[in-house]
């Protein structure tokens, strides 16, 4: 049975990995198993088990009238470590009234994943703790989760950089959409500005709308397939249609949800990758009536916490090996990287990525 009389305490709320899996120290999981007695207990065994489980379900060809031919069920244990207070074998021994403390620790290593709850997987960390009592007395146990986030390791600057975006559509608009930094957390408005600026006379702005999106890809491990899901988080716009004449400055809010339900963290484990984007999108009618669509996405990071709690996470750096001053380094070297992930940033405030994606009908 569930009983009161055990509490399982923990140093810290959450469990915090500095970095990405290559290099983060890990972490240290710290507690006590308290056992709160109103009056004396015979009990056999205490102990306390830790567990971390990832699990992941999903179906291919699971599209509306689509024949689903393959099922993906995958569980793996990440940690199964047990700690054992008492064990007097098939005796018992007697615990006065009152409280009873056992403390615990666990060194964490910075490889394994961070929590995450998703539509289609999940991986999650658990305390539980027994007390076992002897025959035809109820046995005790509780339950408490472990949740584990990770921070990103970029540099100060790279975090606080904002992001633009701009292009040139058929020389006839001219437009550019920025954020003022790299990264968000839960709670914060991202205020996404966008400027507009007409080459042509006649044309005509139905909308300019904004939509945070998160990207969630499953791995299947030694299947060779994946699956990738996404969803709008939340949405703003700006609809109002006017004849574009000359140049338009707007801005658009979005607000990252506080709650996990809503949104995750970006992660990349090897069996869930998460992923954001803001996805802009400009309605624009042609003098002749041909209404175009323009997107742009600008990939960004949310992150546990808020961005001034990640900034002060940042790990410091002992006395070793002098690192090359700001102004030595140069110049920067640009990386290229693969579709999908966020871009590099060049040691400006400001970075401009061209994007073009345009659907006419």
């Amino acid at each position: 049975m569930n009983s009161s009389c055990i509490e399982i305490r923990l140093s810290e709320n959450h469990l915090i990995l500095n970095g990405a899996r290559s290099e983060s120290a890990g972490c240290v999981l710290r507690g006590s198993l308290v056992l709160n007695f109103p009056r004396s207990r015979r009990v056999k065994k205490i102990w306390l088990n830790f567990s971390g489980l990832a699990q992941l379900s999903w179906n291919e060809g699971n599209l509306p009238g689509q024949y689903v031919h393959r099922a993906h069920n995958i569980k793996r244990t990440i940690v199964d470590h047990t700690w054992t207070f008492l064990d007097v074998g098939k005796k018992s021994r007697t615990l006065a009234s009152g409280q009873h403390v056992f403390d615990f620790e666990l060194p964490l290593s910075g490889d394994i994943p961070e929590t995450v709850r998703t539509e289609h997987g999940a991986i999650e960390y658990l305390l539980t703790a027994h007390v076992e009592r002897p025959r035809f007395h109820s046995n005790y146990y509780s339950t408490r989760s472990v949740f584990i986030k990770r921070q990103v390791s970029s540099m100060a600057t790279e975090l606080m950089q904002a992001v633009v975006i701009s292009d040139l559509w058929e020389d006839k608009l001219a437009y550019e959409f920025s954020v003022p930094y790299r990264a968000f957390g839960e709670g914060e408005s991202i205020t996404v500005g966008f400027k507009l600026h007409p080459l042509v006379e006649g044309l005509q702005v139905e909308r300019v709308s904004c939509s945070l999106k998160e990207y969630v890809r499953y791995e299947s491990s030694g299947a060779n397939s994946h699956r990738v899901h996404s969803h709008q988080i939340c949405f703003d716009e700006d609809f109002r249609p006017r004849r574009l004449t000359r140049l338009i400055e707007k801005q658009a809010t979005v607000v990252v949800p506080k709650a996990l339900e809503m949104i995750q963290y970006d992660c990349e484990t090897d069996l869930i990758q998460i992923r954001h984007k803001l996805k802009a999108q400009i309605e624009v009618v042609e003098p002749n009536g041909t209404l175009t669509k323009i997107l742009a996405a600008i990939p960004i990071l949310i992150i546990p916490g808020s961005l001034e709690e990640a900034l002060d996470c940042l790990p410091q750096y002992e006395l070793g090996i002098p690192l090359p001053s700001y102004e030595s380094v140069v110049p920067r070297l640009r990386l290229q990287l693969p579709a999908g992930l966020p871009p590099a940033y060049e040691s400006s405030d400001v970075h401009t990525v061209p994007i073009r994606a345009i659907t006419s009908y």
